[in-house]
This record gives structure tokens, C-alpha cells and sequence, in this order.
């Protein structure tokens, strides 16, 4: 007598629910403040965050290269005042929307941003070596705006103000208008830093962080990878240099592309935490906040912000190396680690 064997039905794989991060609940009760902030602060407070929201739009574009690809590039003012004079040449000399000349600074500074990294990945420019290639297109397109009379030369390039204009001319009767587009950007570019980081292009960038060659040999495509890296970088940050432009109303080499601008692009991102989605706006928000300190205590020292910014950056190298947002990092581990005691 054959008995037959009965086979139950596989069980079915349960995918759990993926909970948002804390991370990401942080940032949207951020932007939601920061979206509230108008309510209750004054014209001059409102334009200082507006400039601080608009360059942690910008160090969140830098991060995307320099912080998720492990690349130092010390150039961005390249790409930035592209975005900047693209929106103020078209808007200036041919009455378009400035919205369509941010476009345009986007493609040119990606087009330069691919060129720039498939260069510097031929000749294997690395290290400390690209960051000083990538400030030198800065100070060329620097010495070439400062030379040419479509752009002003070193006089730069006016911003017109129109009586009638809008939202789509990008100029607002109310400051609190382009406010709200500074936090829109800044959100923007943590979005894009984000899904960045959590897509394949991510997880190929954190390998060639970690060791490039073996990324290499492992079959990642280290060439397309950054190429495609910086060319997006790029691309965010010429928002922000549109935006900038637009907002100041002028634009002009020192500004678009001075070095200055380049060190403290990068420097909002690392002082934050260039490998996480807050850090840029952290970063933004503890310079612009220790700018404001120092000037109104501390004014009869010439340059106070900078070394009150100097100690704290020698202060996070030592204890916090992944930045401001890293102390959050390190206090939500604690407290999961005491949690799991209870």
C-alpha cells in the first residue's frame, strides 16, 4: 500500500512594510518649518535665509559628487556661475524667462561637467590633483568672463527690474516669494541627493569610494559613473547659481566664479556632512548663523566668523568627521542601543 505524499502550498513571502527613515521625517519637519518661517520673520532675516537656503541647494549638488562619489572637486563656481550668467543673459538681452536660462546654465554646465570628468578620468586625474584640475576650469572661465563684452566683462551683467514682472520673470513684489523658492530648491536638491544615493548609481559610486580599482575589477563602470555623477552635480548647482542671480539682480566674474565661492560651496557640504540628505542645509544654516553671531557681537574682530568656522571646522575633523549631521547619527544610535537594553 502507496501512500501519497500531500505537499502544502509554499508560503507566501511577506515583503515588510518599508518604514520612511528617520532621516527623511527630520527633513520634511524641516522644510515644513522653514516653509512656515516667513510668517514670523523680518525682511532682513528673510533675505539671509533665502541666500542660505539657496547654497544649501547648491552644496547638496556638490555633495552628490563630492561627498556620495568620493571625488574633491574644488571647481563648482564653474558650474554656478554658468547657471548664473545663463539666467541673467537671457533674461538682460533677450527679455526671456529667467526659468529659461536656469535650462540652459543646466545643459551647459553638465555638457562642461561630463567633459571635465572624461578628461580627468583618461589622464587618471585623483586626489588632491582633481580638486586643484577642477578649480582651474573655475579660474579659466573666471579669466574669460572678466574678458568678454557679451558679458559685461569684469562689470558683469545687470539684472533688469520689471514694474509688471511675476513669478515667471522670477521677481516678487513680496520677499516672501523667492523665499519659498529657495526652500522649494533646497528641497529639490535633498530629493535628488537622495534618490541618488539609494539608486544603483549609488551603490556603484559608494564602491568606487571605497576602492576604485576593485570597483573596477568587480565590473563597475567607473568612467560613466562619475561622468554621469558630475554631470548632474553640476547641473543642481547651476540652479542654485540662477537662482542667486535672479535674486541679487547682478551678476559678474567674482561673484559667478571667484575661488572663494568654490571653497565655500564644499564647505557648508562637509561642515554638515557632505554623505548625508540634511547635511548641506545643516551646514548652510550653522555658517550663515555663525556669520550673523559674529557680526553682530563680535564685530570689532576683523574676520571673526571665519575663525569661529576655522575652530569648529578642526573641532568636527576631530570628534565628528562625517559632520553635524553625524553628531544626529551617532545620538540616534545611542539612543536605539539604550532601547534595545529596556
Amino acid at each position: 500500500m502507496t501512500t501519497q505524499a500531500t505537499t502544502s502550498p509554499a508560503p507566501r513571502r511577506v515583503r515588510p512594510r518599508r518604514r520612511p527613515s528617520l532621516g527623511i521625517i527630520v527633513g520634511i519637519a524641516v522644510l515644513a518649518a522653514l516653509a512656515l518661517a516667513p510668517l514670523t520673520g523680518s525682511r532682513h532675516s528673510l533675505g539671509i535665509w533665502t541666500v542660505a537656503l539657496i547654497f544649501a541647494g547648491v552644496s547638496s549638488g556638490w555633495a552628490i559628487a563630492g561627498g556620495l562619489s568620493g571625488l574633491i572637486p574644488l571647481g563648482h563656481a564653474a558650474f554656478f556661475g554658468i547657471g548664473g550668467y545663463a539666467s541673467a543673459v537671457v533674461f538682460a538681452k533677450y527679455d526671456l524667462s529667467p526659468w529659461l536660462g536656469i535650462v540652459v546654465g543646466m545643459v551647459i554646465a553638465a555638457a562642461l561637467a561630463w567633459l571635465m570628468t572624461v578628461l580627468a578620468v583618461r589622464f587618471k586625474v585623483r586626489g588632491p590633483y582633481f580638486a586643484l584640475y577642477t578649480l582651474a576650469w573655475a579660474e579659466m572661465l573666471r579669466i574669460l568672463a572678466s574678458n568678454l563684452d557679451y558679458l559685461g566683462k569684469t562689470n558683469g551683467v545687470l539684472v533688469p527690474y520689471k514694474v509688471d514682472a511675476g513669478p515667471a520673470d522670477l521677481q516678487f513684489s513680496d520677499p516672501r516669494g523667492f523665499y519659498l523658492v529657495a526652500v522649494g530648491y533646497a528641497a529639490l536638491a535633498m530629493i535628488v541627493f537622495l534618490l541618488v544615493k539609494r539608486s544603483p548609481l549609488g551603490w556603484r559610486l559608494s564602491a568606487i569610494r571605497g576602492d576604485e580599482p576593485t570597483a573596477a575589477a568587480s565590473g563597475v563602470d567607473v568612467a560613466r559613473s562619475l561622468t554621469r555623477t558630475m554631470a548632474l552635480s553640476a547641473a543642481m548647482t547651476a540652479i542654485g547659481g540662477g537662482l542667486y542671480a535672479q535674486y541679487i539682480q547682478y551678476i559678474d566674474p567674482e561673484l559667478a566664479f571667484n575661488v572663494s565661492v568654490s571653497i565655500d560651496i564644499a564647505v557648508r557640504a562637509i561642515l554638515g556632512g557632505a554623505v548625508l540628505v540634511l547635511g548641506p542645509l545643516l551646514g548652510s544654516v550653522a555658517m550663515t548663523s555663525v556669520t550673523e553671531l559674529t557680526q553682530k557681537y563680535m564685530d570689532a574682530l576683523p574676520s571673526a566668523s571665519l575663525l569661529v568656522l576655522g575652530l569648529a571646522i578642526i573641532a568636527l575633523a576631530h570628534w565628528f568627521p562625517t559632520g553635524i549631521g553625524g553628531l544626529g547619527v551617532r545620538l540616534k544610535r545611542i539612543w536605539s542601543r539604550r532601547s534595545d537594553r529596556v
